[in-house]
């Protein structure tokens, strides 16, 4: 998909750790914020339905991204936004193989859904999801037009208790 980016492969790197690299194309204009910070003209509503354009069809695949936000999609030469950073994503079927932990370890609460940080409030397994996404998919769009984090004059403490107490439900 053109606003995914593309995986080419993997190296071994000879550290001594037994790392490993993904390999992809080297995105010029870095992430997302950067790249409007920059280019003062850009089109911030094209940018943002070309990164949910991206977001459908990671889920149309069943994959989850679980660690949206301005930091995760990088921009290519022509300048269109493409999905990144694939750390935290999972495959829909195989989520609960691959992922038993049901604490938050994911992500950042500016951008995370309530009902990943506090899955006990909200009756939820703490796992990202279509809607998580969905939910960080509205901060990321907060974030390219103000050009801030979300909630970025909260301290990050006070943060939690603010989804812990005033969190109208689960996205």
């Amino acid at each position: 998909h053109p606003n995914v980016l593309k995986f080419f492969g993997l190296s071994v790197l000879d550290n001594g750790r037994r790392s490993i690299a993904l390999v992809s194309q080297w995105m010029i204009h870095g992430n997302l914020l950067d790249f409007v910070r920059r280019n003062r003209c850009s089109n911030k509503p094209d940018l943002v339905t070309q990164v949910g354009m991206g977001l459908i069809y990671l889920h149309l695949v069943d994959i989850i991204h679980g660690d949206l936000k301005c930091s995760n999609i990088l921009v290519n030469d022509a300048g269109n936004p493409q999905l990144s950073d694939f750390g935290l994503s999972t495959v829909e079927p195989f989520q609960t193989i691959i992922s038993g932990s049901t604490s938050f370890s994911g992500g950042n609460p500016r951008w995370s859904a309530p009902e990943l940080i506090f899955p006990n409030l909200f009756g939820s397994s703490g796992k990202s999801t279509r809607e998580s996404d969905v939910y960080a998919f509205g901060m990321t769009a907060i974030e390219l037009f103000t050009e801030e984090k979300p909630f970025h004059n909260v301290k990050e403490a006070v943060l939690y208790g603010e989804i812990a107490v005033n969190s109208l439900g689960p996205a």
